[in-house]
């Protein structure tokens, strides 16, 4: 194994005494040994800082920043700035990395030159029920083929951020993290990266133990609907050029909260354009002063693009339109 490549991990940590021995654990105990280990102490409150700073006296590898709170994103790009390795890991403070998790991705960068971020498969634990933690799996745990990659990002953020190891001069021709998207700054810089034609790719082993539970940022995020609408509008800006000057009349198939959030988002985000319809298969009646159709009155409607909104019947959706001879990101596309 080569351990001349140099990795620099980034951990934010904010407020994460209760897991934080573990994760800084996993990390030091790989079995690839060169790297830096930069932890940026978010502001915490609690006893994280002195966690961090007793690890730091023993091993030189580690890098503390510590200052008031700035959030996630600016930790990113602060540890980002500072990082000497030519490839980047993620680590958050309530995760396990698997020991030979840098090995192996160090590996199959240096084997595979074209690829730019390499995410692995992630295994579940924590406190919340086993349904949920298996959607996590689901997600994550997604085998993909590199040839429909933005067909397949545009669906769903498929990598786990936490598990990735990325390209240090990508990142940097990426311009890092963007602060516009605080609770979706993973699947904002796959976008963009898959945009510029860089290529994504998983390994599909689980190299990491991701802890489910109601403290952290990304269960938050989905509670008050914080990281629905920063995917839907990280979408739009993947295909602004496409559609965002056009006059046009779209469809949002979903009349539920996803139907009513996306709608908020469009008439900001396209206002030349007009929702001329909803599609629901259980609903009917009016939404905002918007009739709601059946899936096969459709074709009664004049529209030139269709945007789903909705999350269980979103395959359904897919395989109606798919059917009508519409294509993907061409004539519609996955808002949620």
């Amino acid at each position: 194994m080569n351990y001349l490549t140099e990795v620099s991990v980034l951990m934010p940590v904010f407020n994460g005494e209760k897991y934080l021995k573990e994760s800084i654990e996993s990390i030091l105990n790989q079995t690839y040994n060169n790297f830096e280990f930069i932890i940026i102490n978010d502001g915490s409150t609690d006893n994280s800082l002195h966690i961090i700073n007793e690890y730091a006296k023993k091993d030189n590898r580690i890098v503390v920043i510590s200052r008031k709170n700035k959030g996630l994103v600016y930790s990113l790009n602060e540890g980002l700035a500072i990082a000497k390795g030519e490839y980047v890991a993620r680590m958050d403070c309530d995760d396990v990395s698997m020991p030979e998790r840098f090995g192996k991705q160090v590996q199959y960068m240096e084997q595979n030159r074209e690829v730019s971020i390499i995410g692995t498969f992630i295994q579940t634990f924590g406190i919340l029920d086993e349904q949920i933690k298996t959607k996590y799996e689901r997600w994550f745990n997604f085998k993909f083929d590199t040839k429909n990659i933005e067909e397949i990002f545009l669906k769903r953020c498929v990598i786990c951020h936490p598990s990735v190891m990325m390209r240090k001069k990508v990142l940097q021709d990426l311009n890092g993290y963007s602060y516009k998207y605080k609770c979706a700054e993973d699947y904002d810089l796959w976008l963009r990266a898959i945009k510029k034609g860089y290529k994504l790719a998983q390994l599909e082993e689980k190299l990491i133990k991701y802890r489910v539970h109601t403290e952290s940022k990304s269960y938050k995020d989905n509670q008050d609907y914080s990281a629905i609408k920063d995917v839907i509008n990280i979408k739009l800006d993947y295909v602004q050029n496409m559609i965002g000057n056009k006059n046009m009349n779209y469809i949002i198939w979903g009349a539920g909260n996803g139907g009513a959030i996306a709608e908020n988002i469009l008439k900001y985000r396209i206002p030349n354009s007009k929702l001329v319809g909803y599609i629901d298969k259980y609903k009917k009646g009016i939404l905002n002063n918007i009739s709601i159709y059946k899936p096969d009155e459709i074709k009664k409607i004049n529209f030139d693009y269709v945007f789903i909104a909705t999350v269980p019947g979103r395959e359904e959706a897919e395989e109606y339109l798919n059917k009508l001879g519409l294509i993907s990101i061409k004539n519609y596309i996955h808002l949620i």
